[in-house]
């Protein structure tokens, strides 16, 4: 049956969970954080295309060069062919500007989409591993219930716990232990969680497991005189 021991192994799927999370492991080891939990893969082409954007912004003159053409053109009469010409430059410029970085914000975000799809296949792959926990746990259930005796045979002292059952326990609640250290070191899942539901669900199962079924009904033996 299950005891401390078991208690110990699910403290210890917590405490694992939070020192592999993102407040730990994340905060002190970014890279190997990102490897187990996030799979970004490699980020290099993401970088660089931060860095082509920030240094075309750092580096662009465009509000200069259209003040230059500005100042130039003011002395000259609108109907000018230069100050046509000068408006047009403005044109020019303003929409080379627009059109170049329209082009780098394109990059950068084809580049963390490409990232964001990365992440997504390395959740799903967590994910998969957390449902096939909790398929061995209800597994590990019913062979539990095959293997253990009847429960008035057991009070009865006619029979005894067969020792698979325990190691079957202690199985289970170290499937326990990693499935709640997976959703802890990846919370984006816990994230998700309906607070609200979860408490309703949580009430619903108390109610049906607590409450008192009542005293079985008597046997009754037929009367053969009757």
């Amino acid at each position: 049956m299950p005891d401390q021991r078991h208690l110990y192994m699910l403290v210890a799927g917590v405490l694992l969970g939070v020192l592999l999370g993102p407040a730990v492991l994340g905060r002190l080891s970014a890279p190997l954080y990102d490897q187990m939990f996030l799979g970004s893969g490699d980020t290099t082409e993401f970088e660089a295309a931060q860095a082509e954007f920030a240094s075309f912004i750092e580096g662009d003159n465009t509000e200069e060069r259209i003040n230059n053409i500005t100042q130039q053109a003011a002395s000259l009469d609108e109907g000018d062919t230069a100050y046509l010409s000068a408006q047009e430059q403005i044109v020019a410029i303003t929409n080379g500007f627009a059109d170049e970085q329209a082009r780098l914000e394109t990059n950068i975000e084809a580049a963390l989409g490409r990232i964001g799809d990365r992440q997504q296949g390395h959740r799903d792959k967590l994910q998969g591993m957390a449902t096939m926990m909790l398929l061995l746990i209800v597994i590990i259930l019913a062979a539990e219930s095959i293997l253990s005796p009847q429960r008035d045979e057991l009070e009865a002292g006619k029979t005894t716990l067969p020792p698979a059952l325990s190691r079957l326990i202690t199985i289970r609640y170290g499937l326990a232990a990693g499935w709640l250290m997976l959703m802890l070191a990846q919370p984006v899942w816990l994230k998700g969680i309906d607070v609200t539901f979860g408490g309703l669900l949580l009430a619903i199962v108390l109610l049906a497991g607590l409450m008192p079924l009542g005293k079985q009904a008597e046997k009754i033996t037929p009367d053969p005189f009757s």
